[in-house]
């Protein structure tokens, strides 16, 4: 059990971050849950045994408990900060060289690069794109050039942000 949970957690197969701690968790918990059932078969009549089935739900209620109140401190903690300030969308034909020296720009502005997203930086999985744009990021601003808004990939950025109330400029 450990290391299917262990390996979920390497690997991130989900794309929210806390759906992959829960899918660790229950994982944890069904071994657990499973273990007790074992220690319940016929033919273990020692009274200990309850003893020891009793200990292990207490202390999994306690671990639940405690992995929610820790959820919950670090959601309050977190508040409404994203991680990105700025996602620069762009065609790359048109203005890639225009967007890597906004972001410069910026990143000496502000003083840190990674609040601001362009894509050749810090894109790991495609599928994550509209993710980061509607959950991450604070302003979306786009970088226009004659082709932008004939690439679905900048289109889907801009009605991602405008369904999500991303500031766009």
């Amino acid at each position: 059990f450990v290391s299917s949970s262990t390996l979920s957690l390497i690997w991130r197969p989900w794309r929210h971050e806390a759906i992959n701690f829960i899918d660790a968790g229950i994982a944890t918990l069904m071994t657990l849950m499973l273990m007790c059932a074992c220690l319940l078969a016929d033919g273990i009549n020692d009274p200990s045994v309850g003893v020891v089935i009793s200990v292990i739900v207490i202390l999994i209620v306690v671990v639940l408990v405690v992995g929610v109140l820790v959820a919950g401190a670090l959601h309050v903690m977190r508040g409404k900060r994203k991680q990105f300030t700025y996602f620069l969308s762009h065609h790359k034909l048109g203005t890639g060289s225009l967007a890597r020296l906004l972001k410069l720009f910026l990143s000496e502005v502000m003083g840190s690069p990674k609040k601001i997203f362009i894509d050749t930086d810090s894109l790991c999985n495609l599928e994550a794109l509209f993710d980061i744009v509607g959950e991450h990021t604070e302003t979306l601003v786009t970088v226009l050039s004659s082709s932008f808004w004939t690439r679905p990939w900048c289109i889907g950025e801009v009605v991602t942000a405008q369904l999500k109330a991303v500031k766009i400029s």
